[in-house]
């Protein structure tokens, strides 16, 4: 009888689904117990080649869905949640491997009723080497809900309303869901023994451009999460105070640090293998950029909305 469902979202994810699927199908739950649900978002790589690989080798249940248009990561889990067979639904993102007792702890912290599971996510740079063995002594992840690794029941996620497909391709979505989750007067309970490794390639100037397209999606998802809970702890959460300005305004140098300005100083910061100042310099750029697309997008949509209301003649 399948119990657990495991929803992996994925979108041009040939060359890393296929670790996340080993990982998950060499667990210490019974095979019988879970099936891994891969929602393929319209991905135009060989990710259905690799997922029917493994779904016919049987090394456990797979089942693959594909959605006929990109529409973003949450549309993807909602439709992996609406066709979970098991009553406890685990997320895990495409590019996270998780240790062999993974899913056996998720479903030992629903032996308690009405809670959201969570485990560590350890940040990895590469699949080469050794993973640490051990998590870190904090969680860094303040969400209550967090997709790289989270278990919710099936029925309270559909009492919640399931993912908000608004929030489009990046950002957003987790922390919404997750406070809806909260409100249902769900607890948080998190193993330490639930580890799951999510693969971050590091931040090098060649991904710049890669980087601040993410910014720039953050940045609007951001306005729709500000308008669902308009609150000032939603304006420090998506950082629009006087205090963020002033703190990305000294990262960038007193605004000289731009993308373009940035690169040949991050290009040669990595040829001597800079590291602390490399970051500090890509994350001040990219926190520049967040904010700047924070502001057109806040202007824009304070304009849809002015312009709605405004009285016709």
């Amino acid at each position: 009888m399948t119990e657990l469902s495991v929803i992996v979202p994925a979108y041009n994810r040939a060359r890393i689904i296929r670790h996340c699927l080993k990982a998950l199908c060499h667990q210490t739950l019974e095979k019988d117990r879970y099936e891994v649900v891969v929602v393929d978002d319209a991905s135009t790589d060989e990710t259905p080649v690799v997922v029917g690989a493994f779904a016919s080798s049987g090394p456990c249940k797979i089942r693959y869905l594909r959605r006929g248009e990109r529409r973003g990561p949450g549309a993807a889990r909602n439709t992996g949640i609406l066709q979970a067979q098991g009553w406890l639904v685990v997320f895990v993102d495409s590019d996270v491997i998780v240790t062999p007792g993974f899913l056996e702890e998720h479903l030992r912290l629903h032996e308690e009723n009405g809670i959201v599971g969570r485990g560590p996510v350890i940040l990895v740079p590469t699949l080469d080497g050794q993973f640490p063995r051990r998590a870190r002594l904090i969680d860094l992840s303040t969400n209550f809900l967090d997709t790289a690794n989270a278990s919710v029941r099936k029925d309270h996620l559909l009492q919640a309303g399931l993912f908000d497909e608004g929030f489009s391709f990046y950002g957003w979505e987790d922390l919404d869901l997750g406070m809806r989750l909260h409100r249902l007067g769900l607890r948080k309970r998190t193993s330490r023994r639930a580890i799951a490794y999510h693969l971050q390639p590091p931040l090098t100037a060649q991904r710049m451009p890669e980087l601040i397209a993410k910014e720039q999606e953050r940045a609007r998802n951001a306005v729709r999460f500000y308008r669902k809970y308009p609150c000032f702890l939603s304006r420090v959460t998506i950082q629009r105070t006087l205090l963020h300005r002033a703190i990305a305004w000294a990262l960038s140098g007193g605004g000289t640090l731009t993308p373009d300005t940035a690169l040949p100083v991050l290009e040669a910061l990595e040829r001597r293998g800079w590291k602390t100042l490399h970051f500090l310099v890509m994350r001040g750029v990219l926190n520049r950029v967040y904010l700047e697309a924070l502001e057109e997008a806040w202007r824009s949509r304070s304009a849809e909305i002015e312009a709605k209301s405004a009285p016709r003649r």
